[in-house]
């Protein structure tokens, strides 16, 4: 009986967490890590109404970006190139990025993320501060091991995902380090020459 009652008030603590849910912003810089096997690889996405961009650090999380992608949310414009080139070639998807627009969107994912994770009823344990966000701790136990969640849940952001296999030190497989809500600087949209080319050509193009 104890035990369904518990089960029962962690379910309605989840669900009255959920409820408090909050747009997500369309103005913020965000940084976050994932590494779901070995290797560790951070992105750092700002978004500024219809403009996003992400750059993707896959050198190792304490060297420049290695590429960014930018999306014109509003014409589904995709737009990629290497941050380590002077003068670097310019890939782009015009009118094709429709689809990598949620699936990119770190938002967007982390609640579908959350979604399915909070299906599997985990434990509620409480309430923590970690790094700058008010979250709800979860835990997952299994014979895999055991998994913590740490949910901002008005966003219902993501702010920890951890694994400890057994045997095993715990593995960090997603972190957000870092978010802002302040409008990022203009200069991470600006494209450049080989991208802003065909950018207006693609625009005539549509007149």
């Amino acid at each position: 009986m104890r035990t369904t009652l518990l089960s029962s008030l962690s379910l309605a603590l989840s669900a009255a967490f959920l409820d408090a849910q909050t747009a997500a912003p369309t103005t913020y810089t965000l940084t976050q890590t994932e590494s779901w096997y070995t290797l560790v690889v951070k992105t750092k996405t700002y978004r500024d109404g219809s403009k996003r961009v992400m750059d993707e650090y896959t050198d190792g999380i304490d060297r420049p970006p290695r590429t960014r992608q930018y999306w014109d949310l509003e014409t589904h414009d995709w737009l990629l190139w290497d941050l380590s080139e002077s003068n670097p070639p310019c890939r782009m998807s015009k009118g094709g990025g429709k689809d990598s627009i949620d699936l990119e969107d770190p938002f967007v994912l982390s609640a579908g993320r959350a979604d399915e994770l909070l299906e599997d009823h985990p434990a509620h344990v409480g309430t923590e501060t970690l790094n700058g966000f008010t979250v709800e701790l979860y835990v997952f136990r299994g014979p895999e091991g055991e998994h913590k969640l740490w949910l901002e849940p008005k966003m219902k952001l993501i702010v920890k995902l951890e694994r400890t296999a057994p045997e095993a030190p715990p593995h960090t497989i997603l972190e957000v380090l870092e978010l802002s809500l302040d409008p990022p600087p203009a200069t991470v949209f600006q494209l450049p020459a080989s991208c802003a080319e065909e950018e207006d050509t693609h625009r005539q193009a549509r007149r």
